[in-house]
């Protein structure tokens, strides 16, 4: 990527991000008030009004509590994510690899090096998924999955600008709860 699309791209994320929280935030705003008018703090409104106002501002807090303990949720799913990575350069270091792996491998490392952490933490998250999921035996040591994990994050990006782990590794999960039995 270019300095500038990067440039333009954290621009993007960022603008994105502060209208996430500004949205989140305007939840319990529009909750708060809705509750100081059913309390008639506001001025005079009917019982119908007292109702309705009760009951939509719970409405309204309620989401952005749930949006809250979602976000708190994937916090700590990441972190336990991060503390399962395996670091796959010392697992393949003595590895043969065949032409086209070394190929991957080495554009990897040059083009795409701020991404070694997320294969690190996909292959572990992989590691756990095989664990649990599959009945036979995967060779996971195999440098083809390696390649293919390279492969995979280097295709996302081109494709979109960035490569998402988290959505990846939900995507993984519940693919193979739904393919392997």
């Amino acid at each position: 990527m270019e300095e500038n699309q990067i440039k333009k791209k954290n621009f993007k994320d960022s603008l994105f991000n502060i209208f996430g929280f500004v949205v989140i935030f305007l939840f319990l705003a529009i909750g708060v008030i809705l509750f100081l008018a059913a309390t008639q703090k506001l001025g005079k409104i009917n019982k119908g009004g007292v109702i309705a106002s009760y009951v939509f501002g719970t409405i309204f807090i309620l989401i952005f509590c749930l949006i809250v303990i979602k976000i708190f949720l994937i916090l700590k799913s990441q972190n336990k994510y991060a503390k399962q990575a395996l670091d796959v350069n010392k697992i393949f270091e003595y590895t043969p690899l065949t032409e086209e792996e070394k190929k991957i491998n080495d554009l990897f490392l040059d083009a795409y090096d701020k991404e070694i952490p997320s294969l690190n933490i996909y292959f572990g998250a992989f590691v756990e998924i095989e664990k649990k999921h599959y009945k036979k035996d995967i060779d996971l040591n195999s440098p083809r999955i390696r390649m293919l994990m390279q492969q995979m994050i280097i295709d996302g990006i081109a494709e979109f600008g960035f490569f998402d782990l988290y959505l990846v590794i939900d995507f993984s999960r519940s693919i193979n709860k739904k393919l392997v039995w």
